[in-house]
């Protein structure tokens, strides 16, 4: 495992299974999964850990995936009934044909949501470090929380690790609140936090969800509070 990687000023601690990190555009996620990329080829990985995403779809390698990928997808997307492997006519190994609720078969199209779900799932299952790029990219906000309740369930039994960069709140309703990593950037460079950091944290966990409590409280808040500083009453800093 990953226990911590270093940024742009900032050391990042990771969590033994699934790290989440949230920030602006501009904040450095991306950059720092690519740093957690190249700690996974010196360490952990081979071959390498390219970060996945809309932009850099994986090859999936048929031969580590289990048969169960399709009750994953049918689970993330309830309007498909059935999934079958199929040979690609080209020869380039094996593919999904979806059997949606009518019957009917159509093939997973290279940039769909499916095919983005689809990559994220086949990168949990093959890989000991796992990383993602907004997975959560096309889907609706019931089928990202679906799609974190698989990963997690994947990267759990495997004993894995995955780190995600997201702008979705509805992706970290899916995650425990100390996965959650804050980026922010302020006078003196890149901060980032665990969300259950925050002064008002505790009290809230017991009421909403993760990605609603980060869509109020924001990113400014690790920058702008001195150490150790507590709210008062419900205002939030």
């Amino acid at each position: 495992m990953i226990e911590r990687v270093a940024f742009d000023g900032a050391v990042i601690e990771l969590e033994d299974g699934l790290t989440v990190f949230v920030g602006a555009n501009g904040s450095g996620k991306s950059e720092a999964l690519r740093v957690v990329a190249d700690a996974a080829r010196n360490t952990v990985q081979h071959p390498p850990a390219p970060v996945v995403s809309a932009n850099n779809p994986p090859l999936i390698p048929w031969s580590l995936i289990p048969d169960s990928i399709g009750d994953d997808l049918m689970f993330i997307f309830p309007h498909i009934r059935g999934v079958e492997r199929v040979r690609r006519v080209e020869g380039l190994g094996w593919d999904l044909i979806l059997v949606d609720g009518d019957g009917g078969l159509a093939p997973i199209h290279d940039g769909s949501a499916v095919r983005l779900a689809l990559g994220a799932l086949a990168c949990a299952y093959s890989r000991r470090v796992c990383l993602l790029d907004g997975p959560e990219v096309g889907l609706h906000p019931a089928a990202v929380q679906r799609l974190m309740i698989r990963l997690s369930a994947i990267i759990a039994a495997r004993k894995a690790q995955a780190v995600i960069a997201t702008h979705s709140p509805d992706l970290l309703d899916a995650c425990p609140w100390g996965s959650v990593r804050v980026f922010a950037r302020g006078p003196h460079g890149l901060c980032v936090s665990r969300l259950d950091e925050h002064p008002e944290a505790d009290r809230w966990a017991r009421m909403i969800f993760p990605g609603e409590f980060w869509g109020t409280v924001g990113e400014d808040w690790p920058i702008n509070a001195p150490e150790g500083a507590q709210s008062e009453g419900s205002t939030w800093r």
